[in-house]
């Protein structure tokens, strides 16, 4: 039944010769072999090597002087802003 009759070239049908030997699957050990590295990629992801965020020192305070100054935080900034004023000289 695998042969197949001399057919016309215009029937498009092509001989399906039998395989020579016979479909073995692969072990179990061979199927480890093959999906180790997927395995082992999803289950122990290699350490992500972060960037290191740099530290901003804060500002070291300076000494009042008796000028008038103000802070102010803008709620929906970031980082906070400061605003000094400059003192103005008495007449």
């Amino acid at each position: 039944l695998h042969e197949m009759t001399p057919a016309t070239p215009s029937s498009g049908l092509v001989p399906n010769p039998p395989p020579s030997a016979p479909f073995v699957s692969p072990s179990r050990h061979e199927w480890d072999l093959v999906f180790q590295l997927v395995f082992d990629k999803f289950f122990s992801p290699p350490a992500s090597v972060a960037s290191p965020v740099p530290v901003e020192e804060a500002p070291t305070p300076v000494e009042s002087t008796g000028s008038p100054s103000s802070t102010t935080v803008d709620q929906d900034a970031t980082l906070p802003s400061t605003l000094q004023t400059t003192p103005q000289s008495q007449t």
